[in-house]
């Protein structure tokens, strides 16, 4: 079946539209600056050659010189335009590698109708997001991948899971099919480039600078209508309850990893030369040992209790009681299933993974890591 459409669609679909015909613009605008800069450049050097058979120097220097100029600007617009486009983060899970993720991916991807998933990529962040690009980097067929992070999968249980999915795939519905993908592609494109000018050319005028920050800000504000409405949409899939939920279980169990587990594992710097526990690891030991629902009456957590300890909002994402609000849920009941999404979906697969992010993680942290453990050592043997 095929989503509906909520009510902020519309307003959505107009600032979505309107963003995407300024990115083109701006494209465009920048491609003919390539052009003419090309032909001018072409045109001086061949003035500059004509000149100089002539023995006009003087000339021929002017000549050389603008075309140098014409061509150095050719050369920045060719390397701002055609920037690369970021490749899909984290491990790439075939189809025959993880059968059961993939089905629950496309069950959920029929019941929106909005299309399926080429490929899944698990990642090493508390986070799932919905990715396209073209197949050859700036042109070609879109393609859609999904990329999942371990410690999402470890925090959620199989029905959170599916109502993960409701919301990705509502985004692919709603907002990323046929010609909107490829608005998508635009308004990251011209994001692209314009960091690239803000950044290569920092005494652009101030109006430019206004303009940039004038598109982003309004990049923002659509990403957080697209976060509202496909929460919506996933409510009407799995149930307001379950998303509310989920979005909660996340929001606590992120909070975990970052301010309990994370610190105990980094706190092992102090004693030892390499981390016995490894985060990625024993992560699922950790979140069954250490995480808790906060203790409340009845089992059941008010949405204004999270007011105060909910993350600062985001510039792509709503606060937590803002789309806990919109869903019409007040009340969140805490999670009582036993088994996680991670064994689930990924069972035999964990091992190989988790292997594979502990050690980009110790690549990342192992400077740090080792000089924290000299000077506790020096401090130790100073006593």
């Amino acid at each position: 079946m095929a989503l509906e459409c909520s009510r902020l669609s519309p307003l959505r679909a107009r600032i979505a539209r309107a963003q995407a015909v300024r990115a083109t613009l701006f494209l465009g605008l920048l491609g003919l600056l390539l052009i003419v800069s090309s032909a001018l450049a072409f045109q001086a050097f061949a003035d500059a050659i004509g000149l100089q058979s002539e023995g006009a120097y003087w000339g021929a220097a002017r000549s050389l010189l603008l075309g140098v100029c014409a061509a150095a600007l050719a050369s920045c617009l060719i390397r701002w335009l055609f920037c690369r486009v970021p490749e899909p983060n984290g491990v790439r899970l075939e189809r025959d590698a993880a059968e059961s993720l993939y089905r629950a991916i496309d069950k959920v991807a029929r019941r929106t109708g909005g299309g399926g998933i080429d490929h899944i990529h698990i990642t090493g962040e508390m986070n799932a997001a919905i990715v396209q690009r073209p197949r050859w980097g700036l042109v070609g067929p879109m393609q859609t991948y999904l990329q999942l992070g371990l410690p999402l999968v470890h925090s959620v249980s199989g029905r959170q899971l599916n109502a993960i999915l409701a919301h990705e795939c509502a985004h692919l519905a709603l907002q990323r099919k046929g010609l909107k993908a490829w608005g998508c592609h635009m308004r990251s494109w011209a994001f692209r480039v314009m960091e690239q000018l803000v950044d290569g050319l920092p005494f652009l005028p101030h109006l430019v600078h206004r303009q940039f920050n004038a598109f982003a800000v309004t990049g923002a504000r659509l990403a957080r209508l697209e976060e509202f409405e496909a929460d919506q949409a996933a409510a009407r899939i799995v149930g307001a309850p379950l998303v509310a939920q989920t979005l909660v279980e996340v929001s606590l169990r992120d909070r975990f990893l970052s301010d309990d587990f994370m610190c105990r594992v980094m706190a092992q710097s102090g004693s030892l030369r390499s981390p016995a526990i490894r985060p990625y690891r024993e992560m699922a030991v950790g979140m069954a040992a250490g995480f808790r629902w906060p203790d409340v009456d009845g089992g059941r957590l008010g949405v204004r209790s999270l007011t105060g300890s909910e993350e600062i909002e985001s510039s792509l994402h709503p606060p937590l009681s803002s789309r806990l609000a919109a869903l019409g849920v007040w009340h969140v009941r805490a999670s009582r299933s036993a088994g996680s999404a991670a064994d689930k979906h990924l069972g035999h697969l964990l091992p190989e993974l988790a292997s594979t992010f502990d050690r980009a993680w110790w690549r990342e942290v192992k400077r740090f890591w080792r000089t924290h453990y000299r000077r506790s050592r020096r401090r130790e043997m100073r006593r």
